[in-house]
């Protein structure tokens, strides 16, 4: 705890691109280029599975930060107690 309280312990994650979680292949096309690519008549369908894949990532993404977040959090808790407790 000492020393996430100092700040080490908590980094960023690895791979934490919203585009490459979930996908350890490869990355998830962009949208734009997706849009530009469909011939006229054709459906959204591919568009809007990528769409599903990304939110799947973003949420992922937030579930992580949100436990980084908490960390943070117990660490400046711990920290501060400790310091009222020095003084």
């Amino acid at each position: 705890m000492a020393d996430q309280a100092k700040g080490k312990g908590i980094a960023p994650k690895r791979g934490s691109n919203p585009a490459d979680l979930g996908q350890s292949s490869r990355p998830l096309p962009p949208i734009r280029t997706l849009l530009e690519d469909k011939e006229d008549g054709e459906d959204y369908g591919k568009v809007i599975e990528v769409l599903k894949q990304y939110i799947k990532s973003y949420k992922r993404v937030i579930a992580s930060q949100s436990s980084d977040i908490k960390t943070l959090l117990l660490s400046l808790n711990t920290l501060k107690a400790s310091v009222e407790d020095s003084l």
